[in-house]
């Protein structure tokens, strides 16, 4: 125990009664925490700058890979990366850490404690069986083990955890801490968890293989109004809408009238469904005074070839502005917020995610 007036052990210089033991109440506990958070932030400072070449390569194969996902929280796949490339992928410096950790005859003993327990951290994919205030209950789908782990306010409307796990006793017999980078996934996106777990059946380990769920299943035919999006342990999901609400996209400003006789023909001869999307695009360039007359004609293009299921005009739209912005053929002045974009065209931003793909990839050729 350290006494009242002792100097704390974080390190502050601050008498431990005026530093973390004013939370203490009586024990330590804090100051171990902080200790712990202090070493992995160490280790991790380490990692980036030691192997900064090794991550900027990993970083632009996950970002070419999964920029289209359209379920996963803004600024995620950063983390993801980082997380995946130390704990799981690529271990032996972690390894390597935790040995000299608890080498450190410096450390406490419940921090080597912890350590020891961290020393083999893996990725998975686990159920949520049961919950209170306090505990996750989780059951994981490749070995069917069962783990405990904090709730937090992210995790509490989870079906599934996807994420790193370390062993911690401190929490339950079978508990278990998280990484950053753990996603908690709504009931909704089962789709995605059947992928993974069909890929971790299959003996898939490499952690990107297993994020590209997220992106296949654009591959399949979701209904608009069962996704939702993800929630990270510490990074705030994007407020991509939950629910599409019903209704057609507002095509842009007020029209002059000699242009409402040209539109109201138009819908007389029962306007396509690709004559309705080359208006919405038309409608947002003159809306925000935007000259992009190649990209209006690769998009008509565009709609004369493919074969278009959507069940709203304006994703397509949504999909084509958001790749025509990343293709560098609109002008900057428009909208530039994948959220902004979506309810500009009253659309869900996981509804144009396809549309954005297909559209970036036309323009590209």
């Amino acid at each position: 125990m350290v006494g009242r007036n002792d100097p704390c052990p974080c390190g502050s210089g601050k008498k431990y009664k005026k530093c973390h033991g004013k939370n203490a109440s009586g024990d330590i506990t804090t100051v171990i925490d902080s200790e712990i958070s202090r070493l992995q932030g160490v280790f991790a400072q380490n990692y980036y700058q030691n192997f900064n070449y090794k991550l900027q390569a990993r970083y632009q194969e996950w970002h070419e890979a999964l920029q289209h996902a359209p379920h996963l929280p803004e600024g995620y796949l950063d983390i993801a990366v980082m997380d995946t490339t130390m704990y799981v992928d690529e271990p032996t410096e972690w390894k390597q850490f935790v040995e000299s950790v608890v080498a450190d005859d410096a450390n406490r003993e419940q921090v080597k404690n912890v350590f020891k327990q961290w020393a083999e951290p893996k990725l998975v994919l686990a159920e949520v069986t049961g919950n209170d205030d306090k505990v996750l209950n989780l059951k994981d789908v490749k070995t069917g083990e069962t783990y405990a782990m904090p709730v937090s306010d992210s995790s509490k409307s989870a079906k599934w955890v996807f994420g790193i796990i370390f062993k911690d006793s401190r929490i339950a017999e079978n508990g278990v801490s998280v990484s950053q980078s753990t996603l908690f996934i709504p009931e909704g996106l089962s789709m995605v968890t059947d992928i993974i777990k069909a890929k971790l059946e299959n003996g898939t380990t490499d952690a990107l293989e297993l994020f590209k769920a997220f992106v296949e299943i654009l591959e399949n035919e979701v209904a608009e109004d069962e996704t939702a999006p993800v929630e990270a342990k510490d990074v705030t999901a994007t407020d991509a809408a939950i629910e599409e609400e019903d209704g057609d996209a507002d095509a842009g400003e007020p029209v002059e009238a000699e242009e409402i006789v040209e539109t109201e023909a138009v819908v007389a001869e029962e306007q396509t469904f690709e004559q309705e999307i080359a208006a919405l695009v038309a409608g947002y360039l003159k809306e925000f005074n935007l000259e992009a007359t190649d990209f209006v004609k690769a998009v008509d293009v565009y709609l004369a070839e493919a074969t278009i299921k959507a069940k709203k005009a304006g994703a397509v739209a949504a999909g084509a502005i958001l790749a025509g912005q990343t293709a560098g053929v609109i002008p900057e002045g428009g909208l530039t917020k994948v959220k902004d974009v979506a309810e500009h065209f009253d659309v869900s931003s996981s509804s144009l995610s396809k549309y954005r793909k297909e559209i970036a990839e036309y323009l590209a050729k």
